[in-house]
């Protein structure tokens, strides 16, 4: 391959001899009093001009800057690398859409440093919401776990299937009923000496607003049960939604599954429902009423551990318990599921216990008139132990729940938008932009830590609002220790 080499000046200047056999044997200085213009840049502008290919066989070093107006090919063989030493200022684009990756399985980049609101994960999109420091998807922000976010037990694989719309279970087996006699709001509850359906109504638990415990029960019992559920025959990917009669309120200790499958518990139908289409990548909205899920890749035991607290949110409190189960196997089957749970209140009465189970209380607080961002801090008596339910708010306001006046104390000046130090007595919180409920699901079990314990209940209430008013608070909880 032939060169031709035209210097700015029309002269080539050579020191030394050329040896037309072996080749150049000394050095060659080409010079030129101007620079290449390097944002327009023409042919015969530099000091050395070769017009065609050239080959050069060691270290290339220049002491300006390079431009290329082709491609930039590198053909190292495998190991060969490209050092940067300065830094990058342009865009890092690839040329062509979805087709090159950014590192390999056995060949990581290592930290990632980034500034901007926006990752972009195919349709997805993961930012950060600059007023909470908090992560979002999609728009949707999520919570920390101490805002008690539904725990997910993930049983060793994560598989992702397409969501469905549930479909209608049937009832067999209840020709012991008398249907003649029904009356409205009756449930069936089965009795295990006799082996039959029987009718049973439901009933409200009764509760007192304020300081008082709300219930004149003296003893309080808990007892384990085992809740089954067979579903019929579903295609791969298909759902049954279901409701089984458990308990008001439960801890759930344990899911036995007899094959692949994806299961949602519920507190209403009406969450049940509202979360039919989602799917098994996505986690579910804090307080939307999913109060435990888990995934398995085969038949198997999961366990939560530390144990959901679950409870009923129907409009009239009922022991049911609603279940949606998804066929994640790839052939059509039957999926069986068994809920070991610690049935901690019922609004019927079984043959598990025979002495009154767990009550819920409301308790409720109206602070004084608040300036915006003022606090209010109080101790009202409710509980050394309870599970916390949901908040009513009457508008915008951040809410703080504490073990012990001490603790309340020490928290008493935290930005809202850094999260409490572990241990620090904080046992739960929530912010609302206006009135409204926060429901926890599962619930947060929060207790007394005094010195001598009481059932004193400590919150501190802040403002949100852009004015002056007073915030009404109502805590729905469950009481495990009066």
């Amino acid at each position: 391959m032939a060169s031709v080499i035209n210097p700015d000046n029309g002269s080539l200047h050579i020191l030394g001899t050329i040896d037309t056999i072996s080749g150049i044997t000394t050095d060659l200085n080409i010079t030129s009093l101007s620079d290449v213009n390097l944002a327009t840049p023409t042919l015969g502008e530099a000091a050395l001009n070769v017009s065609g290919g050239a080959f050069i066989g060691g270290n290339l070093y220049v002491g300006g800057s390079i431009v290329a107006y082709g491609d930039v090919i590198t053909l190292g063989s495998t190991g060969s690398t490209v050092v940067f030493s300065s830094d990058i200022a342009s865009h890092l684009i690839p040329a062509t859409d979805v087709i090159y990756d950014l590192g390999s399985p056995s060949q990581r980049w290592r930290d990632l440093y980034l500034d901007g609101s926006t990752i972009h994960l195919g349709d997805m999109t993961i930012s950060k919401n600059p007023s909470t420091g908090r992560m979002a998807v999609n728009g949707e922000e999520l919570s920390r776990k101490s805002d008690n976010d539904t725990m997910r037990q993930d049983f060793e694989a994560y598989k992702i299937a397409p969501g469905s719309t549930p479909s209608a279970g049937t009832l067999s087996g209840l020709s012991n009923v008398n249907a003649a006699t029904a009356t409205h709001g009756q449930t069936l509850i089965f009795n295990a000496s006799t082996e039959k359906w029987i009718p049973g109504n439901a009933v409200t638990t009764s509760s007192d607003t304020g300081t008082s415990s709300g219930t004149s029960q003296s003893t309080y019992t808990t007892s384990r049960n085992n809740i089954t559920h067979t579903t019929i025959s579903l295609a791969p990917g298909e759902t049954e939604s279901t409701m089984t009669t458990g308990a008001s309120s439960y801890a759930l200790l344990s899911m036995t599954v007899s094959a692949a499958s994806w299961v949602r518990i519920y507190g209403s139908p009406a969450a049940q429902l509202a979360d039919s289409t989602r799917t098994q990548a996505i986690d579910p909205s804090p307080g939307s009423g999913v109060l435990a899920e888990a995934i398995s890749t085969g038949p198997g035991i999961i366990k939560f551990s530390p144990a959901n607290i679950c409870w009923n949110d129907d409009d009239v409190i009922s022991d049911n318990i609603y279940v949606s189960i998804t066929n994640n196997t790839d052939t059509t089957t039957t999926v069986q599921l068994d809920m070991n749970v610690m049935i901690m209140a019922e609004t019927i009465t079984t043959t598990v216990s025979a002495t009154p189970t767990l009550a819920r209380n409301n308790i409720t607080h109206t602070t004084a008139i608040l300036a915006p961002n003022a606090i209010e801090s109080y101790n009202l008596p409710g509980a050394r132990t309870y599970a916390l339910l949901e908040l009513i708010i009457s508008d915008a306001a951040w809410i703080r729940i504490y073990s012990s006046q001490a603790a309340q104390a020490a928290d008493i000046n935290r930005d809202r938008l850094m999260d409490p130090p572990n241990g620090s007595g904080v046992l739960a919180e929530a912010v609302s932009s206006g009135p409204g409920i926060i429901k926890f699901t599962p619930a947060n079990i929060c207790w007394n830590d005094d010195d001598v314990i009481s059932d004193n209940i400590y919150v501190s209430i802040t403002n949100n609002t852009g004015t002056d008013t007073t915030i009404q608070l109502d805590m729905n909880i469950l009481i495990m220790e009066p």
